[in-house]
């Protein structure tokens, strides 16, 4: 009956998650500091708004500033996803586009 009881409740806890899926935008780099990058989105979402870099390591900050300062210097314009579009939401993933 105690393993039913916790096969039962780790799976109402298991089905009841809920997760947030990352919105991703073709977006042009206006500007970009040590921590965050300031994006306009192509399709009009949002203009000029600031994000931020991951914070989970100096590394991973480092990749995202490489990523948005090629994408400033060649003028090319990048994939930016993100679970909000408020300003200074962390970036989940960003890439240049071809």
């Amino acid at each position: 009956m105690k393993l039913r009881s916790m096969l039962l409740f780790f799976a109402m806890a298991f089905f009841s998650v809920q997760t947030v899926q990352a919105a991703c935008y073709t977006c042009t780099v206006t500007q970009s500091t040590d921590l965050s990058v300031s994006l306009t989105d192509t399709g009009g979402a949002f203009t000029a708004r600031d994000f931020v870099f991951p914070s989970t390591t100096t590394v991973q900050q480092n990749r995202y500033l490489a990523i948005v300062l090629t994408a400033l210097a060649s003028g090319k314009q990048i994939t930016a996803c993100m679970n909000s579009t408020v300003r200074l939401t962390p970036l989940t993933a960003i890439a240049i586009k071809q």
